[in-house]
């Protein structure tokens, strides 16, 4: 797999998804330097979740933005942007506190991303029950759910894996500079 990776991704834009150990096999293969990008975690699940109570589609995406600039100011995932197809929330009274978002879908993975929860209501269960909602559309509709996440953060990783989420260490390779 190394091999053939290593013989298809030179000279061209080529930067597939793979293991961090597959990573280090295709880098040594290459006829000139390249190098590991900033590692991540890839989780996918497929099967059925319930839909938790108290969780929606968002109608408006106004409050989305300034949650997303306090609780995940780096989120890969913004209103309006291209394949970023729409966003759920929970709301305490009026107040958006927390979302996520379907984004880039395929035909068989819906793709999860733009997951936030305000600060001020971190530890409510909040994050696994849009995360739920989320999860449990997508896979009505895909058959299997996936999400990027960073790899350092501990906290979303767990969430996930209660959601019945796999993780696998991932990486792309970039030419050396």
């Amino acid at each position: 797999m190394a091999s053939l990776l290593a013989a298809h991704g030179r000279g061209v834009n080529l930067r597939p998804l793979m293991s961090r150990s597959l990573a280090a096999d295709v880098a040594s293969l290459m006829p000139t330097p390249w190098v590991e990008d900033k590692p991540f975690g890839w989780m996918d699940r497929s099967g059925t979740l319930d839909l938790p109570p108290d969780v929606s589609w968002l109608s408006h995406l106004d409050d989305v933005r300034p949650l997303l600039q306090a609780a995940n100011p780096d989120s890969w995932a913004w209103p309006g942007e291209q394949g970023v197809q729409r966003w759920a929330g929970v709301h305490n009274g009026s107040t958006l506190v927390a979302t996520a978002a379907e984004a880039w879908s395929s035909i068989d993975v819906g793709f999860m991303m733009g997951v936030a929860v305000h600060p001020s209501h971190a530890g409510q269960g909040l994050g696994h029950r849009v995360c739920q909602f989320v999860a449990s559309s997508l896979l009505s509709l895909y058959g299997t759910c996936a999400l990027f996440v960073e790899n350092y953060n501990a906290p979303a990783i767990a969430l996930y894996r209660k959601l019945g989420f796999t993780y696998r260490d991932v990486t792309t390779l970039l030419p050396a500079s």
